[in-house]
């Protein structure tokens, strides 16, 4: 987990819990991260090594309820007022995010969430690739992907340190050999078992036309958790740069108001 203190605290300053996606790392949230810096402080949780994680080293698989039980250790850990914390999160760790508040009655200031799903398919793909492919192969494609991502993100250099971070981080000793391990998760639907005891405001952010999410199983959250706000933002300002950010800001203020 990384701490980034707020630069210039304001009378808005709150505790911004991110708990990021499958393979998502602080690197590709740097644009929303250094926007919310300013004036809040930033706790970043990285899902993918789950460093905090209660199961034993060799079993550390990307599964709802377990992520959900990480995410309130990590709390635990913390020992921080829950009424100043705005949790977000993306993708399975928002799913993640979703469960342990119903499940722990877990109460935060507001809790504003990218992409989670009403329902997850398991993909083998990569722990079969993983498992077949010789590490010394993989280890070999990294120079063609950066020369590759270096021509795509040309004239942006922020996004080609991004994305050449992330194929270091996916070809690193320890993800290949966690990947030959274990199958990645299990499949997954959401059902209402618990969610009356989400009592805190709750934002749904969906990015229209996600290549990586299925936004109509996004909508249907709804159904489930009618309370829910659902803000719709185009793909080019993704979940992951300023655009969740001014989510972030925009939903602080209204709701200081509203409480004033």
């Amino acid at each position: 987990m990384l701490y980034f203190s707020a630069k210039n605290p304001s009378v808005l300053s709150m505790n911004i819990i991110y708990y990021s996606g499958y393979n998502s790392y602080l690197f590709s949230w740097f644009e929303s991260v250094e926007v919310l810096r300013q004036n809040h402080n930033i706790y970043f949780i990285e899902t993918r090594e789950k460093e905090f994680s209660f199961l034993p080293e060799n079993d550390k698989r990307y599964d709802i309820n377990s992520l959900a039980e990480d995410f309130n250790l990590v709390l635990k850990e913390l020992d921080i007022p829950l009424e100043t914390c705005v949790f977000t999160g993306s993708s399975i760790a928002s799913n993640a995010v979703l469960y342990a508040m119903s499940s722990f009655s877990i109460k935060p200031f507001v809790a504003i969430l990218a992409t989670p799903q009403i329902e997850m398919r398991a993909n083998p793909l990569a722990s079969k690739w993983a498992r077949a492919v010789p590490r010394w192969f993989a280890i070999s494609l990294k120079p063609l992907l950066r020369l590759i991502s270096r021509f795509v993100f040309r004239t942006d250099k922020k996004h080609y340190q991004c994305f050449s971070h992330g194929i270091s981080r996916m070809f690193s000793k320890y993800h290949f050999k966690w990947l030959k391990a274990a199958p990645i998760m299990d499949d997954y639907y959401m059902k209402n078992d618990n969610f009356d005891n989400i009592l805190s405001p709750l934002v749904i952010v969906c990015p229209e036309d996600d290549p990586v999410h299925d936004m109509l199983l996004v909508q249907k959250i709804k159904e489930l958790l009618p309370k829910a706000e659902i803000q719709n933002v185009p793909l080019n300002s993704d979940t992951h740069n300023e655009t969740l950010a001014e989510i972030i800001e925009n939903t602080l203020t209204k709701l200081k108001e509203s409480n004033l």
